[in-house]
């Protein structure tokens, strides 16, 4: 077997969040098309390449996005708000009834009237964004390049500084889920139809659904863009077989067989599902019940009382540890290495768990650090480290092929390789 060159999970990340693309006939010049967002540099989503081909060469373009661009969720409504909005302002001074486009192209811009409500930029969802003040742009022409600026420009600095989103708590819900406190009626028919085929899953004949239950950070004030969707199905387990323990672990299997087949996102958003005992007592500040469609238990946003210091430095010290055993790796005390930094990530789990319990719940102490590491790209960097090691990307000087029986192979492809 050849070890073939993939790109790490980390670079993944930064590049989903941090890069954009531009199609030009030269690097550095306008492209002839209309300002219909207003002045500045015109980037388009990763996932609209074909938008970007459209005005020349693709390039990758890093320091695109705006830092504070009004959002709109499509093409219609940005119009629906800019005439509204905008465009009457202007009309009305005129003793207008309605907006004319005219009265407003004659008095200011789009990017002067956004600026002065605080906005930097534009941004449609999904399709393509506007920066009105862009600084540092730079643009590279394949993925190599752009591959190598992470690993020498980026990746150094990432590993300096902790990203502290989780400990940030939001003035309202997110909008990628409601709409004000009310979750949207389609995002609601997606997740339960979603649960409904994992419940498919389950191979159980006659499964009561007592109830389905959307909680976590997603449904607090406490969302970042790493957050889960965590989907709780309650059932009543004694009608599966009077002993619970076998029933859990029975469902924490199918939980892990469904997560290690399906990548399923919701607006980038990891979908997690629990199958749950009724009875278990829950904790939970937050839970909106997707079957009733109501809300269970409303969240609150001055009930978050984060220790951020605490909760930072216990983070820092785990971040440590991984990074000086992984360095540690001499090409041959791979047992050691990695026995290690499967009793950290013991560790984690058992501090995670035991927190979840807490009547804080997600907010509570040993969860901040889990979704601390989990947003720096923790979990990520021990497992890619341990696919290096079994791959023979680590210690073998001359040649990296690793020979390995047909059996071997199959294991560490189905066990370490597609995780």
């Amino acid at each position: 077997m050849i070890t073939e060159f993939t790109y790490s999970n980390d670079y993944k990340t930064w590049k989903r969040k941090n890069v954009t693309l531009r199609g030009m006939k030269e690097v550095g010049e306008e492209n002839d098309a209309g300002a219909m967002l207003g002045r500045g540099l015109y980037t388009a989503f990763l996932s609209n390449k074909s938008m970007a081909k459209e005005y020349g060469k693709v390039n990758f373009v890093v320091n695109g996005i705006p830092k504070n661009p009004k959002i709109f969720n499509g093409l219609n409504d940005w119009e629906i708000w800019f005439y509204n909005t905008l465009v009457y302002k202007f009309s009305k001074e005129k003793g207008k009834e309605h907006p004319d486009l005219r009265d407003f192209n004659t008095s200011t811009t789009i990017e002067d009237e956004l600026q002065k409500m605080g906005y930097d930029g534009i941004v449609i969802k999904g399709r393509e964004m506007v920066n009105f003040k862009p600084k540092n742009v730079l643009y590279f022409g394949n993925e190599n390049d752009l591959f190598n600026y992470y690993e020498f420009n980026v990746k150094s600095k990432l590993n300096e500084s902790i990203n502290k989103d989780v400990l940030e708590k939001h003035e309202e819900l997110n909008s990628d889920f409601f709409d004000g406190d009310k979750l949207k009626k389609i995002e609601r028919e997606k997740l339960l139809g979603l649960a409904k085929k994992f419940i498919k899953t389950l191979d159980i004949d006659k499964f009561k659904i007592i109830d389905i239950v959307f909680t976590g950070s997603n449904t607090n004030y406490n969302y970042t863009n790493e957050s889960d969707v965590d989907i709780h199905i309650l059932t009543d387990y004694s009608l599966i077989n009077k002993d619970k323990d076998f029933v859990k672990n029975f469902f924490i299997s199918k939980k892990d067989n469904w997560a290690n087949k399906y990548e399923i996102t919701i607006h980038k958003h990891p979908i997690e599902f629990f199958v749950q005992d009724f009875e278990q007592p829950r904790e939970w500040s937050a839970e909106y019940s997707l079957v009733k469609n109501k809300w269970i238990n409303k969240p609150k946003i001055d009930n978050i009382e984060i220790d951020e210091k605490t909760i930072e430095s216990k983070a820092k010290l785990i971040m440590d540890d991984i990074d000086e055993t992984i360095k540690s790796y001499d090409g041959e005390n791979h047992d050691k290495v990695l026995s290690k930094l499967d009793k950290i990530n013991s560790k984690i789990k058992n501090m995670r768990v035991k927190s979840l319990n807490d009547k804080k719940s997600e907010f509570a102490e040993g969860n901040l650090i889990f979704k601390l590491l989990r947003n720096n790209n923790y979990f990520d960097k021990i497992q890619e480290f341990k696919k290096k090691v079994l791959q023979g990307e680590y210690g073998l000087k001359e040649s990296k092929i690793l020979v390995i029986n047909e059996k071997q192979y199959k294991y560490i492809k189905e066990n370490i390789m597609t995780k």
